[in-house]
């Protein structure tokens, strides 16, 4: 609706644009917009987990967000046999979600949210990487708890992302880290860093993407766009092993190295002493995701 009265307003056919009016996103204590990150402070937030006393456990699963534009509740959804270290892709085919089942919290998986959902997600050397230690840190369980889809058809288990208390972590869990290493980062730095959800880690590896000169319907199979509307308005047929083969010969020319594993970090977190006790994350909150 906007952009047909926007053009109706430019041809005088009405006297405003009633949708002209910015898109509110989820909400945190207060009104907020979910732009991607400024390169600089995508480095200056990755730097400051990285070397956080309490948020440096955290920095893989950060780092991976900022670097494949997964949806979160994709990034939650997977097992260790979706990341195809062969191939170098991840192989997206599910979403790990949780809600209230009376009194009680109830974990379930279904396929991911747009048609284009299912996909392949080509994985950087350094991506790579950083799931290898996750992996590794991971705990190993005798028994891991199966989910099921809702109709029974499906199931998962073995998710990489785990809690506190040894469940599987969702995406209110992530929106909580993001939320509060920020905050620690704006009470230490006056120079402030906007918010960061995992819907802008997503945002802002489109947007890095875009910005190297990858091929519209490239990067919107990489994201799993239902649209091409979603990421540019021109787009061409591409094959699957196209969209690799570009993605691998883009961000291989060092165009793409935004955030290299062997960086130095420049922003440092001070040890302040104490850990950082993050509060309990809102279960009830809806997913940060698009379409």
């Amino acid at each position: 609706m906007r952009p047909a009265f926007a053009m109706a307003k430019k041809n005088r056919w009405v006297v405003d644009n009633p949708f002209d009016f910015p898109m509110l996103k989820k909400r945190y204590g207060g009104t907020k917009t979910r732009d991607a990150l400024s390169k600089a402070d995508m480095r200056r937030f990755l730097d400051f987990v990285r070397t956080d006393k309490h948020f440096r456990v955290y920095f893989n699963g950060v780092f991976i967000l900022f670097n494949t534009g997964l949806r979160i509740s994709e990034f939650c959804g997977l097992t260790p046999g979706d990341i195809d270290f062969q191939n170098h892709v991840i192989h997206v085919r599910r979403q790990l979600l949780r809600i209230h089942d009376g009194d009680r919290m109830m974990y379930y998986i279904e396929i991911p949210k747009t048609d284009n959902g299912i996909r392949d997600v080509p994985m950087l050397a350094d991506v790579e990487t950083a799931f290898r230690e996750v992996m590794a840190a991971r705990p190993q369980r005798d028994v891991e708890p199966v989910v099921w889809n809702e109709e029974h058809t499906d199931s998962a288990s073995g998710f990489l992302w785990l809690d506190k208390n040894g469940g599987y972590e969702v995406a209110q869990h992530w929106e909580n880290h993001l939320r509060w290493a920020r905050a620690k980062f704006n009470r230490i730095y006056k120079d402030e860093i906007p918010p960061v959800t995992p819907h802008v880690c997503r945002h802002t590896f489109c947007s890095n993407c875009a910005s190297i000169g990858m091929s519209p319907k490239t990067l919107q199979m990489i994201m799993g766009h239902a649209s091409i509307e979603f990421t540019l308005n021109v787009y061409t047929h591409l094959e699957a092993g196209d969209i690799k083969g570009e993605f691998f010969s883009l961000m291989n020319n060092k165009a793409y190295n935004f955030y290299p594993l062997d960086r130095t970090p420049e922003t440092v977190a001070p040890d302040i002493g104490g850990d950082e006790d993050e509060g309990e994350p809102d279960m009830d909150a809806a997913p940060d995701d698009d379409e």
